[in-house]
């Protein structure tokens, strides 16, 4: 196995300066997760004062049972709506929306239908279970203020993951279609096994040969990788690539999430494996 070293210059199809040679990383780099970041922050701080007011209205559980009952309910969904913004969790954001948006309506229209049934039987104090109601405003109106602001934020991590998808789904297309010609005086690509016949067994270890090669492109430049590096998301980058993309984000140009942290590993193991594998002419 090849002493691990710094890469050789790489063949034309691997750029000494990923950033500045790449026609396709643009894209991504493109994408803007700042007002997605803004909405995470006002959910999550939301989500704390409503744990925070739910914890205050269980004091009142001698005067309103009913309210003891409800009110684990609106915990948790307003951990559920922390826990999501925080990582970025679509799911766990609309979870706190259908979870206190709908036990506020749930109450609503318990305690109002309630009132309505004891006045059509001509009771007496008919309309004590509106108090209720009064006690339980400043929960409600807060409520209203946060399931919306979840929302909101549901909508920007669904449309900034689907930004980063249709982007890398874009760079993609224009690389396959580089890699078949176009673009290229002729149509005709500098390199590779155009128009060579393979028999079954060559076929197949040309798809081989193509995954692998494509399993050691970076997900932002999609060159084969010259100094490969483990993000805080688990996936692995061109060094330089992956620093320009964390000035300017907090998210993970592959998932949409928050990254943890801006720490980069160095990927030894794939490092050295692309220097194994740089011998080969057809890589």
């Amino acid at each position: 196995m090849a002493a691990y070293q710094p890469l050789s210059e790489a063949p034309s199809t691997q750029a000494s300066s990923p950033i500045a040679s790449s026609i396709f990383s643009g894209l991504i780099f493109d994408v803007d997760d700042a007002p997605m970041l803004q909405r995470r922050d006002l959910v999550m701080n939301g989500c704390l004062v409503q744990i925070a007011l739910s914890l205050v209205l269980l004091t009142n559980w001698r005067r309103s049972p009913t309210l003891l009952v409800l009110q684990p309910f609106f915990l948790a969904a307003g951990f559920l709506g922390w826990y999501g913004a925080k990582h970025c969790k679509s799911n766990y954001v609309a979870a706190h929306f259908i979870g206190s948006a709908g036990l506020a309506l749930v109450f609503l229209l318990f305690i109002l239908a309630e009132t309505f049934l004891k006045h059509t039987q001509n009771q007496t104090h008919a309309n004590a279970d509106l108090y209720f109601l009064f006690l339980n405003a400043p929960m409600d109106l807060y409520l209203v203020f946060t399931s919306s602001a979840s929302v909101v934020l549901f909508l920007s991590l669904r449309q900034l993951k689907a930004q980063l998808s249709q982007r890398r789904e874009q760079m993609r297309e224009q690389f396959e279609a580089r890699t078949r010609g176009e673009g290229y005086p002729g149509g005709v690509a500098p390199a590779g096994l155009a128009g060579v016949q393979l028999s079954s067994a060559g076929a197949a270890a040309e798809v081989r040969r193509l995954a692998l090669k494509n399993d050691l492109r970076c997900p932002i430049t999609l060159a084969v990788m010259q100094d490969p590096v483990i993000a805080g998301d688990g996936h692995s980058y061109e060094r330089a690539a992956i620093e320009h993309w964390l000035r300017t984000h907090r998210t993970s140009p592959l998932t949409g999430c928050i990254m943890p942290n801006s720490t980069l590993l160095p990927n030894h193991r794939l490092r050295m494996l692309i220097q194994d594998l740089e011998a080969d002419p057809t890589l």
